[in-house]
Parts: structure tokens; sequence; C-alpha cells
């Protein structure tokens, strides 16, 4: 006899339910382990070795170092 669940019964719905969402959760995962991260908010190298400075994070010569190497002359 059929009870409206395709003869699985409510617990059957119930994990039909979880491995669908199981699945859905897995596709999610691994398109944004795949797909190149946005956080960086389009900052170019130049951008990121500006703010670096600025935190203190790397010293004069470091910056002019690196500088260099990003505009195409060499280090």
């Amino acid at each position: 006899m059929m009870d409206g669940f395709g003869g699985m019964g409510l617990v059957g719905a119930i994990v039909m339910l979880l491995v669908f969402v199981a699945v859905v959760l897995l596709v999610v995962w691994v398109v944004r382990a795949v797909t190149p991260s946005r956080r960086g908010g389009g900052e170019t190298p130049m951008d990121t070795l500006r703010r670096r400075d600025a935190a203190g994070e790397i010293n004069q010569a470091a910056f002019d170092q690196a500088r260099r190497v990003l505009d195409g002359h060499g280090a």
C-alpha cells in the first residue's frame, strides 16, 4: 500500500531529503574550491605592495626591490 511517499514511508522521504541536501552542499563546496577567490577585491600587485608598505609589513628596501620587479626593471 502506498502512503504518498512512493512506498518508502516517512523515514525514506527524510533520508532522501538528507541525501539531496548533502549532494547540493557537496556541489557548492566543490564549485567554491575550484573557482578563484574574489576576496582580494581586484587588488593589483602594486596595490598589495603599497598596502604592505603602509602597514609596515615590509621595509623601504624590500618595497623598492619589489617595485622594480613589478615595473619590469629586474631585481
